[in-house]
């Protein structure tokens, strides 16, 4: 708790200064814990800077992944999710599958994945920190779901936003790829669940890769 404490109140004074004494005192721990904090969220690609004598400060331009921040951005929808964001696992999807007892609306959120996967058992590279890698779970009103038509709504969506962001053109490509200008950025993976004695799917979850500036692919 004391990690993502730190990195709230960092990135509501980003670009200020705030001292070890001052952080310590206002989370009840010591500094020692306070500078294993700040390693830790280092690790995680927060650009956070050590002044001498002063305290610490988080750069304007960090791009580590905060769920804060995601979670401000959602607005009044925002107490309806539950992000967890991880440094490496083998796989988002895999993960939500291996952990029953996430709530609905769980989002999971990976630095790395060792074993991305995709469609038909294909693999998604994902092992260097240059993408977005991210499952959404879903286990409430799953009868209000056309299963055929998920997957290909969650790419419509994502293409929107891109291009919204970007200004791109993308195209999607039948029916779980997303490229512009003829390259593949983002692709999905839709699976689910199903309770076997009432043939009832129990969970939904919807995995998004996106490619940003991977740096070396196979």
């Amino acid at each position: 708790m004391t990690k993502e404490t730190i990195l709230k109140l960092l990135l509501d004074h980003k670009g200020e200064i705030l001292s070890g004494p001052d952080l310590s005192k206002e989370l009840g721990v010591s500094r020692n814990s306070v500078w294993k904090a700040i390693n830790t969220l280092r690790k995680e690609n927060h650009q956070i800077i050590s002044v001498k004598n002063k305290g610490y400060f988080l750069e304007v331009n960090s791009d580590g992944l905060s769920g804060q921040e995601i979670l401000k951005n959602l607005g009044p929808a925002q107490s309806d999710y539950n992000i967890l964001i991880l440094d490496q696992i083998p796989s988002t999807n895999t993960y939500l599958k291996d952990h029953e007892e996430l709530s609905h609306n769980t989002i999971v959120l990976a630095n790395v994945q060792t074993q991305g996967r995709g469609r038909r058992g294909k693999s998604f590279y994902s092992i260097d920190e240059g993408g977005i890698y991210m499952s959404f779970l879903k286990k409430k009103n799953l009868e209000d779901y056309d299963l055929g038509f998920v997957t290909m709504a969650s790419a419509l969506a994502l293409s929107e936003v891109t291009d919204q962001v970007l200004g791109t053109k993308s195209q999607v490509k039948w029916v779980n790829d997303l490229f512009v200008s003829g390259k593949k950025i983002a692709g999905i993976l839709t699976e689910g669940t199903m309770e076997l004695e009432t043939r009832t799917l129990s969970s939904l979850i919807i995995g998004i890769g996106i490619n940003i500036n991977t740096k070396i692919f196979p």
